[in-house]
């Protein structure tokens, strides 16, 4: 592996020197003839054919000099080895297949715009799918319970259920179905608050309607905590914060940390709660000879109560309207208000459809973006790890640094910066040079430099 420590630059009043990091170094401030002239100098030099010296060392540790007019081997330098340095180190935006100027600032703002709506429609629709799922099955368990169709008859079973035992155990019933309604409303609050720990686009705040809003002090105190990570820390944290900072940073990521592991503790312990309340509505319908169908003991009582009043339930009570006396009619009045309001307040598959079809509109859009110019980053990736393949023969060392002359034009800044994320990851096994005079990579050298992981330097500043 060949390592260029330091590019010496003949000038009236002494060398310049033009210290590199093994890893990355990265040039900003430059306009175009300036960054032609120090590629151009890195690459000549490199060839012994310049007026630059430069000093060089393997892997091993080894130094050396390729003086001018000199390669590395001593041989004599010319035109040829100019031409072949330059095609193996050189990277243009051309050799990415990017345009070679800024990306036009309303194509960008329309593209991320498209690219954000599109994850947020994603995220819609996978929401919505999920809501008609289950009001799917809440409108067969109330289909269930209207009368003899319901879950016990539908399976094929011929044995009658002892009806006068499920009435008879309609009090116990009761009780273990609002137990398993309680613990199941638990579940979907937790669940609905760790999703928006662990998803950085969802915001802390619940609107109204959503399920952590009634989340109890657990999810006030989780989501509480995470609106002070997020402000304290921010998504991209600075290393440079001062110590106080720093510190309230670390306090709210332990207070988090607490509270999620007590709203963890409430999902498991509801979890457990809904597996006894199964556990022993199983054993009252084994024991009156009722059928469990798919959906569980639940919705199998809760239809033999109904065929115990002949034609079902009925209509579930209004609001203010007492609830029969019968304890069977009870229990199969009050679980049948208790899925219809749940249905209520759940998406059918037209809004699926609709999400789908938004989402199907964004896709194309961000489709015809690309299409009509739009920089694609997917084939700039693999193009700029194909030429980094071609500095590193033996698939381990690299037998030169890839100058990078302001090679990646065109992009999004958050496509710019992945592609950067890219680069320093492959400098793990190939020096890396970045020429650039675009303000987005000079911020992202500065977070990279003071973190120790490159060097920067600004030649405005200086």
């Amino acid at each position: 592996m060949v390592l260029v420590d330091e590019l010496l630059i003949p000038h009236p009043d002494g060398p310049v020197s033009l210290r590199l990091d093994e890893r990355v170094t990265v040039v900003t401030g430059v306009d175009a003839a300036s960054r032609t002239r120090l590629a151009d100098l890195l690459v000549t030099g490199l060839a012994g054919a310049g007026p630059a010296t430069v000093l060089v060392r393997d892997d091993l540790g080894r130094r050396g000099r390729i003086e001018p007019g000199t390669t590395a081997d001593d041989a004599p330098a010319g035109p040829e080895a100019v031409a072949e340095v330059a095609r193996l180190v050189v990277v243009g935006p051309a050799d990415l297949g990017l345009g070679d100027g800024p990306p036009d600032a309303a194509v960008a703002a329309e593209r991320a715009a498209a690219t954000l709506a599109h994850r947020e429609l994603e995220r819609e629709l996978a929401t919505l799918e999920a809501g008609a799922a289950e009001r799917s099955r809440l409108v067969a368990e109330l289909g269930g319970g209207a009368g003899p169709a319901g879950p016990a008859a539908a399976s094929g079973d011929e044995r009658t259920p002892d009806l006068e035992a499920v009435a008879a155990a309609a009090p116990r019933i009761d009780e273990l179905l609002r137990r398993r309604q309680a613990a199941e409303d638990t579940l979907d609050r937790t669940a609905a608050v760790l999703r928006v720990v662990d998803d950085p686009h969802l915001p802390p705040t619940p609107a109204a309607g959503d399920p952590r809003a009634a989340g109890g002090p657990l999810a006030t105190s989780v989501l509480a905590a995470l609106d002070v990570v997020r402000r304290v820390g921010g998504r991209d944290p600075d290393p440079g914060r001062d110590a106080d900072r720093q510190r309230a940073e670390a306090d709210a990521r332990a207070a988090l940390d607490r509270a999620r592991g007590e709203v963890e503790r409430a999902q498991a312990e509801a979890r457990a709660e809904v597996g006894t309340c199964d556990q022993e509505l199983t054993a009252l319908a084994r024991a009156a000879d009722v059928t469990v169908g798919a959906d569980g003991p639940g919705p199998a009582l809760t239809a033999a109560l109904g065929l115990r009043r002949r034609r079902g339930s009925g209509p579930a009570p209004q609001a203010g309207e007492a609830l029969p006396d019968d304890p069977a009619a009870r229990l199969v009045a009050r679980r049948r208000a208790t899925l219809q309001a749940r249905l209520a307040d759940l998406p059918d598959d037209a809004a699926v459809t609709a999400a789908r079809r938004r989402l199907d509109a964004v896709a194309d859009r961000l489709a015809r973006l690309d299409d009509g110019g739009g920089a694609d980053v997917d084939r700039a990736r693999a193009a700029l790890m194909r030429r980094v393949a071609m500095l590193r023969p033996d698939g381990t060392a690299s037998v030169a640094p890839l100058v990078l002359d302001e090679a990646l034009v065109g992009l999004a800044a958050d496509d710019l910066c992945d592609l950067l994320d890219l680069v320093a990851r492959l400098a793990d096994h190939t020096q890396v040079v970045v020429l650039s005079g675009d303000p987005v990579v000079g911020t992202w050298a500065r977070h990279r430099a003071e973190r120790g992981e490159l060097r920067l330097v600004e030649l405005a500043s200086a």
